[in-house]
């Protein structure tokens, strides 16, 4: 994918030391999993995802994720971790560092988003029969220019996990979606995502759309153990704009749904704008539900045009170059408006940048007769506002590339004996400046056709009178050449041959 004017750098903000704040920040989304380790310990790992363009300017990831444990009916059950919490760590190991580029053709401005891990190892004790642990972490607020939710500044968002006493028995571990979803999606354009997790004890996973749960608020941002007064209901959906709802939350005639079975999101997007998702999968063991993961994103939705598409043609290699002869360059690039040319000769050391449309390139060739030319066309398109680049890699030889072998006879025969042929290609001594890749043989007969590979083979072939031996040649230069031959093999009447024969 090749760069746009702007990018979209999605990284994890690393600072361990900052220390938690308490001003709003724009959530992008995040989700929240585990993991067991066996006897009542669980890696648990939270992601959340924040907008860096839009978002508060001293609104940071915090240096640890509050993460409260309720029961099944909305209390703190203190006796677990910390007064009835977790501090879970950033862990600077475990994180993205990548600039993704948006994708050329989508117009608008770019999108930043960063990106932050927490994970640790928790114990939990086997909860009370019929008890559940409910896992929560709240943080507000969702991002100012959402256009399907009302007030999304004012909303916040809670990210849920529950383990129940079957969970802990099972020492079950929840379903890991396999990636996140574009940043970008193209208004107009069939979208098609695979949004299917993992899961690794082999349980059946069914997948729904759902309604983001909404949590914290503007005032308090970031409820903590401490104050458990603090925390919003967390399973308390947010609150759909007009025309939109779970049913279609990106609007239009073509909704986002989703494959209950494999995961495939699928849609057409009408409107451009930023819309939130929500995303789950049920895990069932034996028709029983174990488990439920939930993930919230968001789609910015863009016009977009038809993007450069950069393409030339031209020889592979020029195989029998003259002393001064030329690279002839047909352009076929699509979409695009202006085109900037790289020829690097790599016995010159010298790049030579043109701007024409096609190029026909005058070389020299250097004493020894082989030289190599790496060759970069970039394509600008003036509505896309982007370019696209490609590159070929082209070797010219003075020597023309020659195809020959010998074949010898090695046996005798008689009526019940077939004929055993040592074919010997003579790439080595006809072609110095080449290297040789590989050498392809076929041997055509009156009811069948063999076929052999290798510089020296041998092969043991029909009485006949005679066959047709095709031989040829490939190069690491690319250059190709071949040769046929009618090889007799009527020796019917001889006895003995006290030599081999080469013919």
């Amino acid at each position: 994918m090749i760069n746009k004017f702007t990018k979209i750098l999605l990284f994890v903000f690393f600072s361990v030391f900052l220390i938690p704040q308490s001003n709003a920040t724009h959530m992008v989304g995040g989700d929240f999993t585990y993991r067991c380790l066996g006897d009542g310990y669980f890696e648990v790992k939270l992601t959340l995802r924040r907008d860096c363009e839009f978002g508060a300017s001293d609104a940071f990831f915090d240096s640890k994720a509050h993460v409260a444990v309720f029961n099944q009916y909305g209390q703190i059950i203190k006796k677990i971790g910390l007064r009835g919490g977790f501090k879970l760590p950033y862990v600077g190991n475990d994180t993205l560092d990548e600039s993704l580029n948006m994708e050329c053709g989508i117009m608008g401005d770019f999108v930043c988003v960063h990106e932050a891990i927490y994970k640790d190892t928790i114990y939990l004790p086997q909860p009370e029969y019929k008890q559940k642990y409910i896992l929560v972490y709240q943080r507000c607020c969702r991002n100012q220019t959402l256009l399907n939710i009302e007030d999304p500044l004012e909303t916040g968002g809670s990210y849920v996990i529950e383990i129940d006493r079957d969970d802990w028995d099972l020492c079950n571990s929840a379903p890991d979606f396999k990636q996140w979803p574009d940043i970008y999606i193209c208004a107009g354009q069939p979208l098609v995502f695979d949004h299917s997790a993992t899961e690794p004890d082999g349980d059946s996973l069914v997948y729904e759309l759902y309604s983001p749960y909404s949590g914290a608020t503007i005032n308090y941002p970031m409820p903590t153990v401490a104050d458990p007064g603090k925390y919003t209901p967390f399973y308390k959906p947010v609150s759909w704009s007009d025309n939109y709802g779970v049913d279609n939350v990106l609007g239009g005639a073509d909704p986002l749904k989703i494959d209950p079975v494999t995961g495939l999101l699928t849609g057409t997007p009408e409107t451009t704008g930023q819309f939130l998702v929500g995303v789950l999968v049920k895990e069932y063991r034996d028709g029983k539900l174990l488990s439920t993961i939930r993930r919230d994103f968001e789609y910015n939705v863009r016009p977009c045009v038809d993007p450069p598409i950069a393409d030339f043609e031209s020889l592979d290699a020029i195989c029998g170059s003259e002393d001064h002869d030329t690279l002839v360059l047909t352009n076929t690039s699509q979409n695009a408006d202006s085109y900037h040319w790289y020829v690097y000769q790599h016995s010159t050391g010298i790049t030579d940048t043109f701007t024409s449309v096609d190029l026909d390139f005058i070389y020299d060739l250097p004493s020894w007769g082989k030289d190599t030319f790496d060759i970069t066309l970039d394509a600008y398109g003036n509505l896309a506002d982007c370019s696209d680049i490609t590159f070929k890699r082209i070797i010219a030889v003075k020597d023309e590339l020659i195809a020959d072998f010998d074949v010898i006879i090695n046996d005798c025969y008689n009526d019940s004996l077939d004929i055993t042929l040592n074919l010997q290609d003579k790439f080595s001594e006809l072609n110095p400046m080449y290297t040789w890749k590989e050498s392809k043989w076929k041997l055509v007969f009156s009811n069948d056709t063999l076929f052999a590979e290798g510089k020296k083979v041998s092969i043991i072939v029909p009485k006949e009178k005679k066959t047709l031996i095709t031989l040829e040649v490939y190069t690491e230069e690319l250059c190709y050449a071949s040769v046929e031959k009618w090889v007799s093999l009527d020796f019917a009447d001889i006895e003995f041959i006290a030599n081999p024969m080469v013919v």
